[in-house]
């Protein structure tokens, strides 16, 4: 009965030898995922952190070309809104990109279910620092000669920095954690 039982537990580490380097594969691609994940989270944080504590030069209400309490008021608000789903962002990447293999849930190794649950977050998180962005490109340079270039540059920020590289990344990480699972 031992060596039935040494033969079947033999055989069942050949299966998962086997089937091991797949697994390797997709736990590599979820961990790659992950870790693109845990800088723009860190990052995101980090922004959102800075908004928080951001002391512009603030002049009385009926003033011209600066930024007013109210202004502060609403970055300090959106910084704290983008903390939020970064940080959660940053927190479940870091499980995600660190989890052990032996980490598993049957086939469904841990990282990969952190991993997409910080897929889901991060489109919260990109509308948030857009948010948080817009609001302290105002706030910084709220002065009148420098309101066209806020524009220009939140445009430029928007559509070339942010929108179009995270929606190709978006794109890639969902063939990526796909792929793990099959």
């Amino acid at each position: 009965m031992d060596a039935g039982g040494g033969g079947a537990a033999a055989g069942g580490g050949e299966a998962a030898a086997a089937g091991g380097d797949g697994s390797r594969a997709a736990t590599g691609a979820i961990r790659a995922v992950a870790k693109v994940h845990l800088a723009l989270g860190w990052a995101a944080a980090t922004f959102a952190l800075c908004a928080v504590t951001l002391q512009p030069q603030l002049k009385p209400q009926g003033g011209q070309c600066a930024a007013t309490e109210v202004d502060a008021a609403t970055m300090r608000a959106k910084g704290l809104l983008l903390l939020l789903p970064a940080g959660a962002q940053a927190a479940a990447t870091t499980v995600a990109a660190f989890a052990p293999d032996a980490w598993r849930w049957g086939r469904l190794h841990v990282g990969w279910t952190f991993a997409a649950f910080t897929h889901v977050v991060s489109v919260f998180t990109y509308f948030h620092l857009e948010d948080a962005f817009t609001a302290a490109a105002a706030v910084a340079f709220s002065g009148c000669p420098a309101h066209m270039y806020v524009e220009t540059a939140m445009f430029i920020a928007h559509n070339v920095l942010l929108f179009v590289p995270l929606c190709v990344f978006f794109v890639v990480g969902i063939a990526a954690l796909v792929a793990a699972v099959w």
